[in-house]
């Protein structure tokens, strides 16, 4: 239920204040971002997998792999740069409840297939819980912070098959795979860093990676914003670092992720071969399909 509550509270500011999904608000600027972020009109948080270092001294290829928030604002240039990109799967995490209030309109001959891969719930849940919470309005400060650290160490031992289903898309897909969630950060950042850490990459590399959501979204402008506009829905001043789960993340939540796959599991490794079924040629596949030698 906690896992619910927090995904809900996304729903919340994406749909009824525009705060997270208004790709005109300001983008923090960094050399990383810079080089991986595809600037689209439509989407705040779309990125390129590749590139990053292995601890065996292979690179992650480019154009294989793209992380994003919700696809449903993609302008009608978007779609042609994404499909110039030969994106040809795109794996969408959102529940019924979130697909309903943003939903993707990407249906014209050679788009990509999109399959849905739902993590958080059936829709009654998510309408209960998001009408309870637009009702009351009532957390104290750290309430939805420690929600999240819940949602983290929640969604891998209960998203087993739909990250499953992931790793099979990429590696039966010849072309691109983009998946995705609402804001683009936490179903899909553990997606990521479930992916990084299969191909080998450092931890420290998957979590600089992880935490690059922030420059790009400009989280401390957008969590102002959000809590200055939520407020005035519930007549109450809240203070923003209270909110800013729902728009940023920090590195602790991927370390509760972390900590718990392997107190379930003993490691990444054993979450990949236990939890989700991937055998060591799965892995080996992966490797061969995705990583190529380094250019210096």
């Amino acid at each position: 239920m906690i896992l619910l509550r927090c995904l809900n509270l996304s729903i919340v500011v994406v749909a009824l204040l525009g705060v997270i999904t208004n790709p005109s608000a300001g983008l923090a600027q960094s050399a990383e971002s810079s080089e991986r972020i595809l600037k689209l009109d439509g989407t705040r948080n779309l990125r390129d997998l590749g590139g990053y270092i292995t601890e065996d001294g292979l690179s992650v290829r480019w154009g294989k792999l793209y992380r994003s928030d919700n696809l449903a604002n993609l302008s009608a240039a978007d779609k042609v740069a994404l499909q110039a990109r030969n994106i040809t799967t795109v794996i969408d995490f959102r529940s019924a409840m979130e697909r309903s209030m943003a939903e993707t309109d990407w249906t014209a001959n050679g788009t990509p297939e999109i399959l849905l891969h739902p993590i958080g719930g059936t829709a009654a849940d998510w309408s209960v819980s998001l009408s309870r919470f637009l009702r009351t309005g009532v957390f104290s400060d750290n309430d939805i912070r420690n929600a999240f650290l819940d949602l983290y160490r929640t969604i891998p031992s209960h998203a087993t098959s739909e990250y499953r289903a992931l790793f099979d898309v990429i590696l039966k897909d010849d072309g691109a795979v983009l998946f995705h969630c609402t804001a683009g950060k936490d179903r899909t950042g553990i997606a990521a860093a479930l992916i990084l850490s299969a191909l080998g990459v450092p931890r420290h590399v998957i979590v600089r990676d992880y935490m690059l959501t922030n420059a790009v979204v400009d989280a401390n402008h957008s969590v102002e914003r959000m809590a200055s506009a939520f407020g005035a829905r519930l007549q109450r001043d809240l203070d923003p670092d209270s909110m800013f789960p729902l728009v940023g993340v920090e590195e602790e939540y991927l370390n509760v992720m972390f900590d718990s796959i392997e107190a379930d599991y003993g490691s990444v490794g054993g979450y990949l071969e236990r939890g989700l079924k991937l055998a060591n040629e799965d892995i080996t596949a992966l490797k061969q399909l995705l990583l190529v030698e380094t250019a210096y």
